[in-house]
């Protein structure tokens, strides 16, 4: 059975400065949003790493950025002040970064349009005129104009429909 020393711990855990390039956001199969960045290491791309999604982390897809500093267990630095150097020269890796990209940005946006719709009942869509009335009547703090208008709405709620509006 091997221990290891403190000095080799230290050396294992110890942080270097390399520059990153910044591959755009993924999704897994999980529905988690992440960070791609590879580390590039004399000028040789290093493998793409993943990291929890934050939006201070997010930069130019395929800009190379110096700052973050790298060990055998992750990076440091990912969300600080990065300095941008120039763009990645492999138009190919450039057109994958990106898409992959894009295509996480519409898997967003599809998520938030659906939260969005869960939230709002198809009751509040019909009332929307009447809701921005009595917001406006709650703004102005006339409680007599909200009393007024939520007893029109329930007199008209228990009213049955007439036979020239289709009921």
């Amino acid at each position: 059975m091997s221990q290891t020393t403190p000095a080799a711990e230290a050396t294992e855990s110890e942080h270097h400065p390399f520059d990153l390039v910044y591959c755009g956001r993924r999704w897994t199969e999980s529905g988690k949003l992440f960070v791609a960045i590879c580390a590039v290491k004399g000028g040789v791309l290093q493998r793409e790493m993943w990291f929890d999604f934050d939006r201070k982390a997010v930069r130019t897809v395929g800009g190379v950025y110096s700052g973050a500093t790298f060990s055998e267990k992750g990076v440091r630095g990912l969300s600080a002040r990065l300095q941008y150097l120039r763009q990645w020269p492999d138009r190919a890796q450039l057109i994958d970064w990106q898409a992959r990209d894009e295509d996480a940005e519409v898997q967003a946006r599809s998520k938030k349009l659906e939260g969005e719709a869960k939230r709002v009942s198809e009751i509040e869509k019909i009332l929307l005129p009447l809701r921005a009335q009595y917001e406006g009547y709650r703004k102005k703090h006339d409680v007599a104009g909200m009393r007024a208008l939520r007893a029109a709405v329930q007199n008209a709620l228990m009213s049955a429909p007439r036979k020239t509006e289709g009921g």
